[in-house]
């Protein structure tokens, strides 16, 4: 998990310019597995607690990683 949020916060702190102008939102974060490429969901909170975390094939979630 630990590797899963360093991801997300060095591509989030990519788009905005700094950890500090990161957004509230969800954000589909490219990354690769072991099956190949997939997006990450993941939901930053108003106070920037990062959760989700899961894989999904496309960037909109609409076909999930898991079937």
């Amino acid at each position: 998990m630990l590797i899963e949020l360093g991801r997300s916060i060095e591509w989030l702190s990519d788009k905005f310019g700094s950890v500090e102008a990161i957004q509230p939102g969800i954000y589909a974060i490219p990354t690769e597995t072991s099956r190949g490429p997939a997006f990450m969901k993941v939901r930053v909170n108003e106070d920037m607690k990062i959760s989700d975390f899961t894989l999904w094939i496309d960037e909109k979630f609409t076909q999930s990683w898991y079937k």
